[in-house]
């Protein structure tokens, strides 16, 4: 099950966020503003044990935090890297308390040093760490393509080291069911640069926890079947990409068109489409076009319209899709393949 946590600065927020929304964890950020610290017992109080209450420092906090107040109820400790990572006194010291503290090691998403990550999430691993937060600053978290797949590439490793996993970022409604494709155990938005939470950003939270189901494999979609259906488009998205049964297909890639119908039906919670909550995001569709283009050789188009065609029909809301695959670079103007499938009625 995701968990949605929310990452403050200042009392005031913590207040308002505790009182106003229901998010699962949440997260007070400790930098310069160490005069926070004084607010935690009323926090705690407030909290009353429903939402779970986590610390997020740099390693030149640690200690001050320690003597100064009890930790005894945080639930966790995220501990962030600086430029240049943590040393190996850094991670002895920390190992110590590995038994006392669930600690989570902050990365930056948007540093990219792929060789610094994995030998932090060996070390992290070693060091008794229970998971990896990665937080980035960046307002559009799907761009470029390369960066999504190393995330993701990224977090698999972590699981498989047995270690959960996070991402943190200033969230939008529509990130989110491209996010829980991810399967993270934590996601997280963060008003910490924000000022004072005020009704808009209040909203946001709300809706963004409305957007991740409570327990997963609950997506909380009831579908009219039986009424009208609209229908989502995707149109001429052109994907180089390296398919064909020829070995010399094998070794260049070809431009490869995708269209994509889909009846869905709307969901019975608000017939009438409002925001998010209501609709079937074409980004998913665009999404996993590009994992299936990512994955390396395909011999067949029909292969790749069938997972495309599978994937889509795994959504409640999805009723019948049609879907168009064909090679551009083969001398007509299109060679390739079209399929309608429809949702069975076990499904």
């Amino acid at each position: 099950m995701t968990k949605l946590l929310c990452r403050i600065s200042k009392s005031e927020d913590a207040v308002a966020v505790i009182r106003n929304s229901k998010i699962d964890i949440l997260d007070i950020a400790i930098g310069r503003r160490k005069l926070l610290l004084s607010f935690l017992p009323e926090i705690v109080k407030i909290l009353d044990g429903k939402i779970r209450l986590s610390l997020s420092m740099p390693l030149a906090c640690f200690d001050f935090c320690r003597n100064r107040i009890s930790l005894g109820s945080i639930d966790m400790l995220q501990l962030k890297e600086e430029t240049g990572g943590f040393d190996k006194k850094d991670w002895k010291r920390l190992k110590q308390f590995s038994n006392e503290y669930k600690m989570i090691l902050r990365m930056n998403a948007d540093e990219m040093n792929l060789d610094r990550w994995y030998s932090s999430l060996e070390q992290a691993k070693l060091s008794g760490f229970s998971g990896v937060m990665l937080e980035t600053d960046s307002r559009n978290l799907f761009s470029p393509l390369r960066k999504v797949k190393i995330i993701n590439d990224f977090f698999y490793e972590v699981k498989q080291l047995g270690l959960f996993t996070g991402l943190v970022a200033q969230l939008e409604a529509p990130d989110v069911p491209r996010l829980l494709l991810w399967d993270l155990d934590i996601l997280g938005v963060s008003f910490v640069e924000s000022a004072f939470l005020k009704k808009k950003a209040m909203e946001d939270l709300q809706l963004l926890r409305s957007l991740i189901p409570f327990e997963r494999g609950n997506q909380a979609v009831q579908v009219l079947s039986n009424v009208r259906r609209d229908r989502i488009l995707v149109s001429d998205l052109i994907i180089p990409m390296y398919i064909g049964a020829y070995s010399s297909e094998r070794t260049k890639k070809q431009r490869v068109s995708f269209n994509v119908i889909v009846d869905v039906a709307p969901v019975c919670i608000h017939p009438h489409p409002k925001d998010m909550r209501h609709v079937f995001s074409y980004d998913l569709i665009l999404d996993e076009i590009r994992r299936l283009a990512s994955l390396g050789h395909m011999n067949l188009v029909e292969t790749l319209a069938e997972r495309l065609a599978a994937f889509i029909l795994s959504y409640p809301q999805a009723q019948r899709v049609l879907v168009r695959v064909e090679k551009l670079d083969l001398g007509p103007r299109a060679v390739g393949v079209e399929i309608m499938r429809e949702k069975s009625p076990s499904q």
